[in-house]
């Protein structure tokens, strides 16, 4: 098995449990996965930030937006391991409520 299978093999099942979480209102599976050492930087689909603090903060954030997960995936896109480095570009499908509003069809 090549680094880059390991790597998917150990974290897309680790990454599917904390998000569904956080589409159900629990940010806590996916802030341990993140590493609190600076530098860190968050480039997510509606925002961007840097530091720990405020990637928590924007974490928990997002946590209190969603509720009532029925369905989260990840596509992977692209993926690479070698040692120490790995990167994982992925389009997620998610079906949830944000702000309490039903989950669309």
């Amino acid at each position: 098995m090549s680094d880059t299978e390991e790597f998917l093999a150990s974290v897309l099942p680790l990454l599917l449990a904390a998000d569904t979480a956080l589409h159900n209102g629990d940010a806590a599976l996916r802030k341990a996965l993140w590493s609190t050492t600076d530098p860190l930087t968050l480039f997510g689909a509606a925002m961007m930030t840097t530091g720990w603090p405020e990637i928590e903060a924007t974490f928990d954030r997002l946590a209190t937006r969603f509720s009532d997960c029925t369905s989260f995936d990840i596509e992977v896109v692209a993926a690479e391991a070698r040692g120490d480095l790995a990167y994982l570009v992925a389009i997620e499908h998610t079906t949830a409520s944000i702000g309490g509003d039903p989950p669309g069809p």
